[in-house]
């Protein structure tokens, strides 16, 4: 059974970046820490940058670095509840953000997973 189930992870991994790029809402998933660990086509074309330069960096870096104005990460983090912001990206497009707190077994934030809008829609 443990054979199966790791077959499994490791299945479900490498399906991972297909089956987030099926939403139209850009997906953003950054750790507790703020780091980045993936985003969705959706959101590339939203943003106007590729995954490479967001993946493996802080939310709050590509903050100071005007890739966008504002972040969802800390409060969510903070609070353990879901949150909703207006973000300007540094093309000057405005877009909602609905980040959730994804929980680990001990009831913290593990994931913060946040749902991205084009507000023109």
């Amino acid at each position: 059974m443990g054979d199966m189930q790791n077959y499994k992870n490791v299945e479900l991994r490498e399906y991972l970046d297909q089956i987030l790029d099926l939403f139209n809402d850009g997906i953003y998933i950054s750790d507790h820490s703020g780091f980045t660990l993936r985003v969705n086509r959706a959101y590339e074309r939203l943003a106007g940058v590729k995954k490479s330069m967001l993946e493996g960096r802080n939310v709050e870096y590509l903050k100071n670095k005007g890739i966008f104005d504002t972040i969802l990460n800390p409060k969510v983090v903070e609070t353990g509840k879901p949150a909703t912001k207006i973000q300007t990206n540094r093309r000057g497009k405005k877009m909602v953000l609905s980040g959730h707190p994804i929980l680990d077994e001990a009831g913290q934030v593990a994931l913060v997973v946040t749902f991205v809008r084009d507000m023109s829609l």
